[in-house]
């Protein structure tokens, strides 16, 4: 007990502080609570289970409290104020595998009356597991891609709940991969449904800004731990003043605290104001989306070759070709008509024969599709298209010269246009193009001619970063056969490397110089650094590099915008005011 005489003497800070432990938060939202932690439970709460334990019931009794409950109570005055007063009884604390093991145990039901569903914090005592998972907020500003796992595969019964309780929450990283082992097929379900709506996403986002905001009130400064324990009184620690400062009057410190709630309030209203104009342009996209499907499908489809010549039909396909729609699309515009089927019956036969052999050429091949998409777990071994892609490129390389730049731009390919001959035929007209040609040719006299034209706009429209190559000395065949060649496929996620072949194969060549100076102009500010660390961002090796070098649970791309968005950058790069140097 603590004496109210000796109240003065007790630092309150340092008692809050050292009775409060960590929270983990899941990369959506999940959260692993530790005993005496409370966190905020505002993002997937429809779809939350609980345990919910109370102090005294659904953990455990102390034997105390046991023996102080078997014996009568006595109230009689006289030995009411003999009796010395009887410190209260330790509640027990328990780690979260021992509360576990013990909730395990119990053998009545749960009492699930109790339950919360309030937006408050919860209690200390509960612990919440099977959650879906939501992003963090820096994984949601920079748009990284949930690694969608494979159903029914992630971890077995006896693994789920260990794997939760004996994690090390100190080395907690985006691209750790504890999170997802954790969850149940129906939570793993909602998981990948949150990680592919816009609208849910956007939603988490604000709820996650909104949060950061109402929690702005703990004192900014020094470290606490560097203060003496006098020195931290809970009546003069505010949140508008420093701690390493002297303290202010009563009425200043008031009003400047009324003050500060004031502007978190307009702060949270203007996010949820913010939040609420981002859903409605999203919503507002759907249904331009809808409505550009039925024009494709009952407007230009049936009267193709005409109506692609139609301006109207140009601003459709800057839109975005429907998804449902590029297998015919792309496979019209694309594939090369001069390809006989005794030609690809030949190709697939040689190639089922190096693959059986597992040839110096298809181990080549696999090793190069190994980091190719990994958020759609669509192409590496094991998933859907991963035999498929290595059929399509092992015929590729029996056709022609293979090159590692082919991985990311035919998975583009079979991806949407899914069939393995058509996407051969696609890919055939791909390289075919004029730029395709020169750059898979290895014609860098001829590919630096060409560019030149796109060097004279790049210095008139973004001056001061074309100024900063020429002053580190990079070539321009250094940096742009890297984004070219492959078509940005292997820096942008599938969405946006789709969303620029929807253009290119109508646009032509141009559109390719166009969808560099939109890049730079998005990423433009990483690109101030010595030649190295510029490739670091547009090189070959520019992804694993953003990713640390291994594919974790989420995968960053460059954070070029959805696919909207940056097909907006592109068109507007000649349009804008240029950069000014």
């Amino acid at each position: 007990m603590i004496d109210t005489e000796d109240f003065d003497d007790v630092d309150i800070n340092n008692i809050s502080h050292t009775h409060r432990s960590h929270s983990s938060k899941g990369p959506y939202g999940a959260k692993v609570v530790r005993p005496g932690t409370a966190s905020l439970d505002t993002i997937n709460r429809s779809s939350t289970s609980l345990l919910h334990t109370t102090r005294d019931k659904n953990i455990t009794t102390s034997p105390v409290h046991h023996k102080m409950s078997a014996s009568t109570p006595d109230h009689s005055p006289q030995k009411q104020q003999k009796s010395p007063q009887k410190p209260l009884p330790a509640r027990p604390s328990y780690s979260p595998s021992k509360k576990l093991k013990l909730l395990r145990e119990r053998k009545e039901p749960l009492d699930f009356s109790q339950l919360d569903n309030s937006d408050d914090e919860l209690d200390e005592s509960t612990i919440i597991y099977d959650v879906p998972l939501s992003q963090s907020l820096v994984q949601l500003a920079q748009n990284q891609k949930l690694v969608t796992p494979k159903l029914m595969s992630i971890a077995s019964d006896s693994t789920r709940h260990s794997s939760l309780m004996s994690y090390d929450h100190s080395t907690n990283d985006a691209n750790s991969d504890y999170e997802l082992d954790i969850l149940h097929d129906e939570a793993l379900k909602l998981t990948c449904e949150f990680a592919q709506s816009k609208a849910v996403l956007a939603s988490q986002q604000s709820a996650m800004r909104r949060h950061i905001l109402s929690q702005l009130e703990k004192p900014q400064g020094i470290d606490q731990e560097d203060i003496s324990q006098s020195g931290l009184k809970q009546k003069y620690v505010t949140n508008t003043r420093p701690t390493h400062l002297p303290p202010k009057d009563r009425t200043e410190s008031l009003r400047h605290s009324r003050e500060v709630e004031q502007m978190k309030e307009r702060a949270i209203k203007e996010e949820i104001k913010q939040e609420k104009l981002r859903l409605k342009e999203i919503e507002r996209r759907e249904q331009i989306k809808l409505a550009d499907l039925h024009t494709w499908e009952h407007v230009i489809i049936p009267d193709f070759n005409e109506q692609i010549k139609m301006s109207t039909t140009r601003e459709l396909w800057w839109r975005g070709v429907p998804t449902k729609l590029r297998e015919y699309i792309w496979t019209e515009l694309l594939k090369q008509k001069s390809i006989k089927p005794g030609l690809l019956q030949s190709l697939r036969s040689r190639s089922r024969s190096l693959i059986r052999d597992n040839s110096s050429t298809v181990q080549k091949i696999k090793k190069d599709i190994k980091n190719v998409f990994p958020d759609l777990s669509s192409f590496q071994e094991g998933d859907a298209l991963h035999n498929d892609l290595v059929f399509l490129l092992t015929m590729f390389a029996q056709h022609n010269k293979y090159d590692p730049a082919l991985a990311p731009l035919a998975a583009v390919l079979l991806f949407n246009i899914h069939s393995v001959d058509d996407s051969f035929r696609c890919l055939c007209g791909l390289l075919n193009r004029p730029l395709m040609k020169m750059l898979y040719a290895d014609s860098m006299e001829k590919f630096n001619k060409e560019s030149q034209s796109f060097l004279r706009t790049f210095h008139k429209r973004n001056a001061r970063l074309a100024a900063h190559f020429d002053h580190v000395g990079i070539e321009p065949e250094t940096y742009l056969v890297p984004l070219l060649k492959p078509l940005f496929a292997n820096l942008l996620s599938m969405e946006n490397a789709s969303s620029i072949l929807d253009v290119y194969i109508f646009e032509g060549d141009a559109f390719l110089w166009r969808c560099v100076l939109g890049l730079f102009e998005k990423i433009g500010y990483k690109l101030y650094g010595n030649e190295d660390e510029i490739m670091d961002v547009i090189g070959w090796n520019a992804s694993m590099k953003l990713n640390g070098g291994k594919v974790g649970t989420w995968w960053k791309y460059l954070d070029v915008g959805d696919d909207i968005e940056f097909l907006d950058t592109i068109r507007l790069s000649l349009k804008k005011a240029p950069v000014a140097y």
